[in-house]
């Protein structure tokens, strides 16, 4: 087989990314495993990886409503290069992986924010 046919990359993102999943930030590529490089409360005490819901259908899934992440205001400040995907709030397994389209650089206070459908895409090749 040579690849999956749009029913089946369907089929695999909404079992993949059914009900909650959390998404976390990074300031480097996080590697095959999604496990380097994730904002720790070292960096920003209040960070935690975000519950978010994917909208179920067909062709490319997005988050089904905002999540945003504020930075402590007593962080350094950091930029964030990529995201992951996950099943749980801590620990869990990865489920997806990617670069931004951009880094985003934020300061002590600032509010980065995916304002919902359409602002994080997940889709496959």
């Amino acid at each position: 087989m040579s690849a999956l046919t749009n029913y089946g990359e369907d089929l695999a993102l909404d079992t993949l990314l059914a009900g909650t999943v959390y998404i976390a930030l990074h300031t480097g590529d996080p590697g095959e495993d999604a496990d380097q490089n994730e904002v720790t409360t070292a960096i920003d005490a209040d960070y935690a990886r975000k519950s978010a819901t994917f909208v179920a259908g067909t062709g490319p899934r997005t988050v089904s409503a905002p999540v945003s992440w504020t930075v402590a205001s007593t962080s350094a400040g950091y930029t964030v290069t990529h995201i992951s995907i996950w099943d749980a709030a801590t620990a869990g397994n990865p489920i997806f992986k990617g670069p931004l389209l951009w880094p985003v650089s934020l300061a002590a206070g600032e509010t980065f924010d995916w304002l919902g459908p359409g602002t994080l895409v997940i889709e496959l090749d």
